[in-house]
């Protein structure tokens, strides 16, 4: 027997695994974007460390403008990547909602298939055991009838 919506069901299945590449994609970007924030935070903090042990030796007035200088530019390019991070678990998000739909109506299908399999599988049933019923009765005429002439 096959199921009718069996192409459709079909195309849902194909339609899910390529929303489930595109998420896979979009989920990669994301995690490449936060390593390169975490990056910049680690550049920061340990950059940081080596100035004050510079200080705590002495410095040079024009090596502080010089560091100040460069801490503002890692706090620019920290805001901006929280930005593209920010806009990535968005469109992460949007995927997400767009891979679960995929999922819903592809099982919605599914359902419909099992459904349609047990109600077949019932139907099959009753054909053979009416059968069988059938095969029984004759079987019980035909020992009735052996039995009257003897």
């Amino acid at each position: 027997m096959r199921f009718r919506f069996q192409t459709i069901l079909n195309l849902r299945k194909n339609q899910e695994d390529q929303v489930k590449r595109d998420f896979g994609r979009v989920n990669q970007h994301v995690v490449k974007q936060e390593e390169t924030l975490q990056f910049l935070e680690k550049i920061e903090t340990d950059t940081h460390n080596v100035v004050q042990h510079r200080f705590q030796q002495g410095i040079a007035g024009n090596a502080t403008q010089l560091y100040d200088e460069f801490f503002e530019g890692i706090k620019i390019q920290k805001s901006q990547q929280k930005k593209v991070v920010d806009e990535a678990k968005t469109r992460l998000e949007a995927k997400r909602e767009e891979l679960v739909e995929a999922m819903r109506r592809r099982r919605v299908l599914e359902i419909l298939k099992e459904r349609n399999q047990k109600d077949y599988e019932a139907q099959q049933q009753k054909l053979e055991q009416s059968e069988l019923d059938e095969i029984a009765a004759q079987q019980h005429r035909l020992r009735t009838h052996e039995f009257l002439e003897d």
